[in-house]
């Protein structure tokens, strides 16, 4: 690579060149590789995989000090990036020059003042990664990368329809997944603290994070990286540089996915919990889950501090956990189970009504034909009638 200053053939400014010897870029492409995330296929040993946002970041710099980039390029032979600056001080406004602030600054109160707030850090408590200011209407992305640039950017992009919090590391992605619940985590995996390999990991092997989709970023495109990505629980693997628009619609995916497995157990009178569970250690959690609503359904003070407690986990934890995989409070599971229960029984036991009841821990059987009329849209008799019929047309028929 070589660096040349010139004289410009304006001659109030200087051409700055950068050459090299490399494989060239094709003249179909130079339009758009200013362009932020221009992404096009191709050898993931070339320039084809894309421009990521380096360049468009540049170009930004460039046009701030009032100048202009272009390029040159052959293939085969190299390129040429040329920043032609301007040497007027006519262009910049007193506002654009830097040495009036330069020297009117007291450095040494500025230095002063950094050491006051490096050491009331070191005193502080154990930092909190909880998001306050969170839109309830829009589901939560997590996006951990140590590059500010690309954070900034890809936040940019993916705000106007989701809530994104940032994490520059593993460790501390790690924590705001357990605190915020998000619906989605997206992770590079050259990190420091803590890789998005080990990332990955940890949170697939937390109860308290297991069901949260992963989707790894990474300049490795090989496919021995995309298969420990995979083996470790990952649900998507996107090579950098990456396509913004390719990325948003994946995470759609996965959020409409999840959305579409709840509403099947909320409007299902038959389906299992454990049908919308996507990994094994939200199976392992739904089984314990159902063992024990199952265990105590006849008790009428059933509740989720009671079965939280069962499940070892705090009521927050649980409270957040059954809300991620099954859309209900615990209460509210608690409730379809038992009605989901005595669908069953009105239809497949010879138990009556008031038997029914007390079986699923109703006390009082008037109230429950009320409670099952208000989520099936008929008493549990004309319930029992009608599902009898079409078991036994359907047996005819067979």
């Amino acid at each position: 690579i070589m660096v040349k200053v010139e004289p410009s053939k304006n001659p109030e400014a200087v051409d700055i060149n950068v050459i090299d010897t490399g494989i060239g870029i094709d003249s179909d492409y130079l339009p758009k590789i200013f362009e932020r995330f221009y992404h096009f296929g191709g050898n993931k040993n070339s320039y084809e995989n894309g421009f990521g946002i380096g360049l468009s970041l540049s170009k930004s710099l460039v046009e701030l000090h009032k100048a202009s980039i272009s390029v040159n390029s052959v293939l085969n032979k190299g390129t040429c990036f040329t920043v032609c600056l301007s040497t007027s001080e006519t262009l910049y406004s007193s506002d654009d020059k830097a040495d009036k602030v330069i020297w009117k600054t007291d450095y040494s109160s500025v230095i002063e003042e950094l050491k006051k707030r490096k050491l009331k850090d070191l005193k502080t408590e154990e930092p909190s990664y909880e998001i306050e200011t969170i839109d309830s209407d829009k589901a939560t992305i997590l996006f951990v990368d140590d590059n500010e640039e690309l954070c900034e950017n890809v936040t940019d992009y993916l705000s106007e329809n989701y809530n994104v919090i940032v994490a520059p590391n593993g460790k501390i992605g790690y924590e705001m997944a357990k605190q915020n619940q998000p619906g989605v985590i997206l992770s590079d995996i050259v990190m420091p603290e803590m890789d998005g390999f080990e990332l990955c990991n940890k949170l697939k092997n937390d109860v308290v994070t297991s069901h949260i989709p992963v989707i790894l970023l990474t300049a490795r495109g090989d496919s021995d990286s995309q298969f420990k990505g995979l083996e470790i629980g990952a649900d998507y693997f996107i090579p950098k540089p990456f396509d913004i628009k390719l990325l948003n619609l994946r995470i759609k995916n996965l959020i409409d996915s999840r959305d579409k497995l709840k509403k099947r157990f909320l409007s299902n009178q038959y389906s299992d919990a454990r049908e919308i569970t996507t990994n094994n250690k939200d199976t392992q959690f739904m089984n314990k889950l159902l063992e024990y609503v199952n265990e105590y359904m006849a008790e009428p003070d059933l509740n989720i501090n009671f079965i939280a407690d069962k499940m070892a986990m705090s009521r927050s934890t649980f409270f957040r956990k059954m809300k991620a995989i099954t859309g209900t409070t615990g209460k509210d599971f608690i409730d379809l189970v038992r009605l989901k229960k005595a669908a069953q029984l009105l239809t497949e036991s010879d138990l009556n009504i008031s038997e029914i009841a007390y079986d699923i821990g109703h006390s009082n059987p008037q109230y429950f034909s009320k409670w099952f009329k208000g989520y099936y849209k008929m008493s549990p008799s004309e319930y029992s009638l009608k599902h009898r019929k079409e078991t036994n047309l359907t047996s005819d028929i067979q």
